[in-house]
């Protein structure tokens, strides 16, 4: 049976062998995040929100610029689940897999997209401190 956990958290909790800590959304890409995540609220009845496509297009290309990586993930290897929810994380030196190149350092894993079957396209950067 899966892990149930509550995605919703403003603390950190461990995923698959990863904590990960609520995103304090001090930077740049983090404010983006912050507008598209408001944007999503202000009408939770709405199927489309105004402005959301421009933000997660503005979103994209800030984290383009600063050279997050880009994946596709299928299944439940990370939390991420809903477009815009964001989180924090310190990579363990033995990590494999997407998180490799970031060993021992402060990332950000930010779902920007979804689509059939629990796809859910993720991006990852590092965050300077």
């Amino acid at each position: 049976m899966a892990d149930i956990i509550d995605l919703t958290a403003k603390s950190q909790f461990t995923y698959k062998g990863l904590t990960f800590k609520p995103d304090t959304n001090r930077d740049i890409i983090g404010q983006l995040i912050y507008r598209l995540n408001k944007l999503k609220h202000a009408n939770p009845n709405a199927s489309r929100f105004k402005g959301k496509d421009e933000i997660i297009e503005s979103l994209f290309m800030a984290m383009k610029d600063v050279d997050y990586f880009f994946f596709t993930k299928n299944g439940n290897n990370y939390p991420n689940t809903v477009i815009g929810e964001s989180y924090l994380c310190n990579v363990p030196q033995k990590r494999m897999g997407h998180l490799k190149p970031y060993r021992g350092d402060l990332v950000r894993i930010v779902c920007f997209g979804s689509g059939d079957n629990w796809r859910r396209d993720l991006a990852v950067g590092r965050i300077l401190t």
